[in-house]
């Protein structure tokens, strides 16, 4: 939880750039409000925040103040608003009029699913809710009364949540089977099934063939037998003509149940008696999502071996694809196994519209772009709604492996625009990224490239400079850009030249010194063509070393330096003192460290 307390003047000039998402009407809504981060974005500058009135904004990060973090345990309150509530749960686990009671009710916090979403214990009920749907409780007395929740035991690998839900249900009715008498032939073949009691199994079918298909809480005995991986019962049940397609009230069929349980061989039971392997539930979800949820290699060759198709969208508008390149090990085999897949199409986008290979090289997973260039390499320069191409999402991720890749892919335009016209040099600098900038300078970006507003990566980086919370940003990506070449004459559509924002004269007077030097190719260099750093005080050849004090009072880019460099210490030494800082000048390290 954040809000963000600011006066409408500051706030919209922490926003109006476009790397924080810019400044939109309606904007001040966000002040003194409490909202909630559901996404963040550009290695943690920019937030995605969502309020109660289902709005969502693009926030500097530096705008925000945190209020409450939730975590397993947490006393909480869900909101009471009906109308509100419908809404935020969309896409969040969804609202049934059930959940009624839950309104306005005090709860404890069982879980946090990998989504964010929030599981929630409110009396004997258990529900999830967008984390926008509850507060934390202040009032430490009406909290002290809420049962605590008792400690998860668990003797299984973690799977996505859609499985945990599935687990929890077969355990819940396993319970209700095992509570009352048992008289019931449904009754009775849904525990043998679970079970794995093949001869009770038998017997009943044997006695009344119409009970193959007979359902207990909604689930056949063969979606039972599937999810344990009781193979007998299920060859058994298959053969004595159960449906292997039969789908309960969640649109889950038996191979689903299949994949929830990571079982491949009752897979191979049920495919070969024409099981639908591209059957949907009602999440949109195919059994190849679902395996590729629980990372189930095993069961993934097989769907895909049987014409799966991983190219469907589930109800998020999530391919299997993108699934699988959004988990945290994203250069496993499941990714091979669906990118070499013939069914795979890289040109289907999620809902934030991200294509597979936009997805891929958002989500830095190098595997995957490899597998899409090979055989798809025109793709390399596909756009976005909003002109953002792959490069782009790497130059401001510094995905500098997936950069390589892409610019090595040989159909990739590093000077490629989106629609403010940024290229992917603008943007790197624009997120302080200096390895990178280096990268696509060296692949032939334009140092001069200018976007809409006019403004080129000198003066981006002129402009982030003097940012009060980006002071520390380092002075060697505004040398490394004037030693390409940048152009300090430029004027953007204010009228304003890169010197112009240089903030005072001994930096404009360096800056105008080192663009002199680069013109005249009269930078200094060490013997092996390594390019000393242009703000270095003069070294004889037969000095090896330099110590030279820099003041946080010098001006110039002296002065920046030493703001860097603290800004560095405090960050891991905040409660030392800083007496003096001394930048070393000794050129066989510095070739070193260059090589």
């Amino acid at each position: 939880k954040v809000e963000v307390n600011l006066t409408v003047k500051a706030f919209r000039q922490l926003q109006d750039n476009a790397m924080y998402g810019g400044w939109e009407e309606g904007m001040e809504q966000c002040i003194g409000e409490l909202g909630t981060i559901v996404q963040i974005l550009f290695q943690g500058k920019t937030c995605r925040v969502q309020y109660t009135d289902g709005r969502i904004w693009s926030i500097n990060r530096v705008a925000l103040t945190r209020v409450h973090t939730f975590s397993a345990g947490d006393a909480i309150t869900v909101l009471s608003d009906y109308n509100a509530v419908v809404d935020l749960q969309d896409g969040h686990g969804g609202w049934n009029d059930n959940m009624k009671s839950a309104l306005g009710a005090n709860g404890r916090i069982k879980d946090i699913d990998k989504d964010g979403d929030i599981i929630v214990t409110i009396g004997n009920k258990t529900w999830t809710f967008s984390p926008v749907c509850i507060m934390p409780l202040e009032n430490e007395a009406v909290a002290a009364e809420i049962p605590a929740i008792p400690a998860k035991k668990s003797t299984t690998q973690p799977k996505d949540k859609a499985s945990e839900t599935v687990n929890e249900m077969i355990a819940k009715i396993g319970g209700h089977l095992k509570e009352q008498q048992r008289s019931q032939v449904e009754d009775i073949i849904a525990e043998a099934a679970m079970e794995g009691n093949i001869e009770t199994v038998k017997s009943i079918i044997r006695q009344q063939p119409s009970a193959v298909d007979k359902t207990f809480e909604g689930k056949t005995a063969l979606q039972f037998a599937c999810y344990d991986g009781h193979i007998d019962i299920i060859k058994f049940l298959l053969e004595s003509k159960a449906d292997p397609n039969f789908q309960d009230s969640e649109g889950d069929s038996p191979l689903h149940f299949s994949a929830h349980g990571n079982e491949p061989n009752a897979m191979v039971e049920l495919l070969k008696h024409k099981a639908n392997v591209n059957i949907v539930n009602k999440k949109k979800q195919t059994p190849l999502h679902i395996a590729v949820g629980v990372t189930s290699p095993e069961c993934i060759k097989i769907l895909l071996k049987a014409n799966a198709d991983p190219s469907m969208k589930d109800f998020d508008g999530d391919t299997q694809m993108h699934d699988a390149i959004a988990q945290k090990n994203n250069e496993s085999d499941i990714v091979k196994y669906l990118l070499e897949s013939p069914w795979a199409d890289f040109s289907q986008t999620n809902k934030g519209g991200f294509n597979v290979l936009h997805w891929a090289a958002m989500k830095n997973s190098k595997l995957a772009v490899e597998i899409i260039l090979k055989k798809k390499p025109q793709m390399a320069n596909d756009k976005m709604s909003d002109g953002i191409a792959a490069l782009h999402l790497a130059a401001v991720n510094n995905c500098i492996e997936i950069a390589n890749i892409l610019i090595k892919s040989g159909q990739c335009d590093v000077n490629i625009m989106d629609k403010k016209k940024r290229t992917p040099l603008i943007l790197c600098v624009g997120q302080g990224h200096q390895q990178m900038m280096e990268l696509l300078i060296g692949a032939g970006s334009k140092v001069n490239a200018q976007d809409s507003d006019g403004n080129t990566a000198l003066h981006v980086a002129m402009l982030i400079n003097a940012l009060p919370t980006q002071q520390e940003m380092d002075t060697e990506i505004i040398c490394a850009l004037l030693e390409a070449k940048a152009d300090i004459n430029i004027k953007n559509k204010d009228g304003e030249l890169p010197l112009d924002l240089a903030g005072d004269e001994k930096t404009k007077q360096f800056m105008i010194s080192l663009a002199k030097k680069a013109e005249a190719k009269n930078l200094q260099t060490t013997s092996r063509g390594i390019g000393i750093p242009p703000d270095w005080e003069p070294m004889t050849t037969s000095v090896r070393f330099k110590r030279v004090p820099l003041s946080p009072n010098a001006g110039g880019m002296m002065q920046k330096e030493y703001k860097m460099v603290a800004e560095k210490f405090n960050k891991t030494l905040g409660q030392a003192t800083i007496l003096q800082i001394e930048r070393v000048q000794n050129v066989y390290s510095w070739e070193t460290y260059q090589l």
